[in-house]
């Protein structure tokens, strides 16, 4: 008689389950897996573009995080990772679900000075005196970001806002710094996203972009101006400004979605009653085995003798 083999597979996680995470650079689709009815998020936008001829910094793109979001497994989800904003131009809104992280604002350029509303807000442009862009707009609670930085005189711009600060105002002798961004550890390590781009300068330095990806702001050390520095990828920070002089805004940062969750652990049982192969499943480092072998034949003679049971062996 032939033997028989199970296999009883269980993942030895944590928690009783294993944690996956599902980082998304570009739009796409996520269907939420068996078992699964929430998730813990990070939307991030796209950063808004620096302004031309001593312009403001980009604002940043809205930074949203939350964790217990309610799922239904096997539903799509459809994931929308927001642009970073050409010069000039606000980003672009990042989607998940009935999260929606708004795209940063515009920085100002010179002449039109004021700073563009966002998830936060643009720095303004060298104009004399102009107001910065307000961020978290539309509003939601907790915040997606801050305002850009004002503008007091017409050799500088301001830096656009961040996640966790506003932006700068125009210095004395320098470009407004970008607002600082925000770090989150939902991918496995600690990143910062979502920093405000730097004010271009005229004759001066331009502004820091703020850390979680924003750029610089231009400097003119002659004519034509220096351009500002791009938004990081996948950070949502917004562009530098440009210097005097057509020295041409950055472009803002494209954004990011990051879902993180757990799957709970599911035993299966696979059973071979004839010869064959078994891949061990990701996430398995442990099984319960059952093996036992063909039984031994019987006597063919009178008063025969009958076979002998096949070997039993099992564990865990």
């Amino acid at each position: 008689m032939s033997g028989i083999m199970q296999l009883l597979l269980a993942a030895r996680v944590a928690a009783g389950g294993f944690t996956e995470y599902k980082i998304f650079t570009a739009s796409g689709n996520w269907t939420a897996p068996t078992g699964v009815t929430s998730v813990e998020y990070l939307v991030v936008a796209g950063g808004g573009g620096g302004g031309t001829d001593i312009g403001g910094g980009g604002g940043a793109g809205g930074f949203r995080t939350g964790t217990g979001f309610s799922v239904t497994a096997g539903t799509n989800y459809t994931i929308t990772v927001g642009a970073g904003g050409s010069a000039g131009n606000a980003g672009n809104d990042a989607v998940f679900s009935t999260i929606t992280s708004a795209g940063g604002g515009k920085g100002g350029q010179q002449g039109s000075g004021t700073g563009g509303n966002g998830g936060s807000g643009g720095g303004a442009g060298s104009n004399g005196s102009s107001p910065g862009g307000t961020g978290n707009t539309p509003s939601v609670s907790p915040s997606q970001g801050n305002n850009g930085g004002s503008t007091t005189a017409l050799s500088r711009g301001a830096g656009g806002g961040g996640a966790s600060a506003a932006g700068q105002n125009d210095q004395p002798g320098a470009g407004g710094n970008g607002g600082a961004g925000t770090a989150s550890s939902i991918s496995g390590s600690s990143a910062t996203y979502a920093g405000g781009g730097g004010g271009g300068g005229t004759s001066v330095p331009g502004g820091t972009g703020g850390s979680g990806g924003g750029g610089n702001g231009g400097t003119s050390p002659g004519s034509p101006g220096g351009a500002g520095v791009a938004g990081t990828a996948n950070t949502g920070g917004g562009g530098g400004g440009g210097s005097w002089f057509s020295g041409a805004g950055a472009a803002g940062g494209s954004g990011i979605v990051i879902l993180k969750y757990t799957v709970p652990v599911q035993s299966v049982v696979a059973t071979f009653t004839s010869t064959g192969t078994w891949t061990c499943p990701s996430g398995v480092s442990a099984v319960e085995y059952l093996v036992v072998a063909g039984g031994g034949g019987g006597g063919g003679a009178t008063a025969a003798a009958g076979g002998g049971a096949g070997g039993f062996r099992t564990g865990t």
